[in-house]
């Protein structure tokens, strides 16, 4: 058993990266954008999100609910942070609301 779970402790990323188009305080898991096994990695896909954004939006109500609309094609977002799944702790940050 101990085993299984280190091979599939090996498998995860150590980088998660959630970026947004506004600030709301609801937004959680529907932020996630990418993850990643190297800080390299995670530095590229935080910096696509925020340059070209080419996953499409999710918008989240106040309830926590996906809300669908037309226009879910995707473009910069205007804040990201990498998160370090091992430390726990955000290692890079960028807000246009800072």
């Amino acid at each position: 058993m101990e085993s299984i779970y280190r091979e599939h402790l090996s498998e995860a990323p150590t980088y998660i990266i959630f970026a947004g188009v506004g600030y709301y305080p609801c937004g959680g898991y529907y932020d996630f954008y990418g993850s990643a096994k190297t800080f390299k990695e995670a530095l590229e896909i935080y910096d696509e999100a925020l340059s070209v954004g080419s996953k499409p939006f999710k918008y989240v109500g106040w309830d926590a609910r996906e809300i669908p609309k037309k226009s879910q094609k995707g473009g910069p977002r205007s804040w990201a942070h990498i998160l370090n799944v091992k430390t726990h702790k955000i290692v890079v940050s960028e807000s246009a609301f800072q």
